[in-house]
């Protein structure tokens, strides 16, 4: 039992439903980490899809808006099928405001299934998403700021078309406003569980560093209406070579206990021809590099951006978990053959 998947906002999210990743956007300049609104009736943003579809488990997240309660029609994430706009999420009711609805979601096409008795959903709320046994029959728990409002047993798979769920949903609101979420966490044990989701910056550039172009401000430029721009990139064409960044600190040193870390890097292959082929995410601790299980990512030579992830659920430099002060490593990329 574990996470399978975690994001702070929409710097890790895909726009449109298609299966070519769409561009990084960043939210580390903004106050509020409120994600871009949809513009598309009918769209969905989607983060990256599971290696396996679930048939049961849990969505987390926090609400990132501006007004409470939150709007009537409002809608939040949930539980999506990578590549459609099929969705089982929360909403607003259409007349209440911060009155949650579970909801299932087609295109543009919502249909409600249950509805809190209350009205417990604010600017800032944290929810709880879990299915137990995908199906005709599922049942379905909303919690909102870890308190039982929707306890929902019935068919979720809208006519057989939607059978288990691969991928975190926020859908097009329609709203005219910016509502998104922050802080999301998919699992298949209970994600109350899990306390949420911290982001880690690149700051700064240690002298060692060999690329071309690493200048930190290059790599963390944009807004979250604005994509990183592809056009100023650090690069290589050394192998072995190494680009680093220190990340923003952590801050506490204890009163958490650290499930893994994630790496993020936009990256692209020229055409023409190239002495390296990979990049290598991990981290350099002491004087030595140190890469996961998987590490080594390799981008089409076709000179097109794509976005990559790197999971670490334990530190490769000791083959344990991390501790809290271990993510203050410094951050190390490495172009390889």
């Amino acid at each position: 039992m574990s996470v399978k998947w975690w994001a702070t906002t929409v710097v890790e999210m895909q726009f449109g439903t298609g299966a070519t990743p769409g561009p990084y956007y960043s939210h580390w300049q903004q106050d509020n980490r409120v994600p871009t609104n949809q513009t598309t009736s009918g769209t969905v943003s989607t983060g990256s899809q599971l290696a396996s579809p679930l048939t049961a488990g849990c969505v987390c997240y926090r609400v990132a808006f501006n007004t409470t309660p939150l709007n009537n029609n409002a809608r939040l994430g949930g539980m999506g099928l990578f590549g459609t706009t099929r969705a089982l999420i929360v909403a607003i009711d259409a007349t209440t405001p911060g009155k949650a609805r579970l909801c299932t979601l087609n295109g543009s096409t919502l249909t409600t299934l249950a509805t809190e008795s209350g009205a417990s959903v604010t600017a800032s709320s944290r929810i709880d998403l879990q299915v137990t046994s995908w199906g005709a029959t599922a049942n379905v728990k909303v919690y909102v700021d870890f308190n039982l409002v929707i306890n929902f047993t019935g068919d979720i798979t809208q006519g057989s078309t939607m059978n288990n769920f691969d991928c975190y949903a926020l859908p097009y609101n329609g709203l005219g406003n910016n509502i998104g979420t922050i802080e999301m966490i998919i699992s298949d044990d209970d994600s109350r569980n899990y306390a949420g989701v911290v982001e880690l910056t690149p700051t700064t550039v240690p002298g060692s560093n060999a690329w071309t172009n690493t200048n930190a401000a290059n790599q963390t430029t944009g807004t979250y209406s604005t994509p990183l721009s592809d056009a100023n990139p650090a690069s290589s064409n050394t192998n072995a070579q190494n680009c680093q960044y220190t990340p923003t600190n952590i801050g506490p040193t204890t009163g958490y206990t650290v499930v893994g870390r994630k790496l993020m890097m936009r990256a692209a292959q020229s055409v023409s021809a190239s002495v390296v082929s990979q990049i290598a995410m991990g981290y350099y601790v002491s004087g030595t590099a140190y890469f996961g299980t998987g590490a080594a990512k390799s981008p089409p030579a076709d000179a097109l951006f794509r976005n990559y992830e790197q999971y670490d659920f334990v530190n490769p430099a000791t083959s344990n978990p991390w501790a809290l002060s271990e993510l203050n490593s410094i951050i190390n990329l490495q172009a390889q053959t």
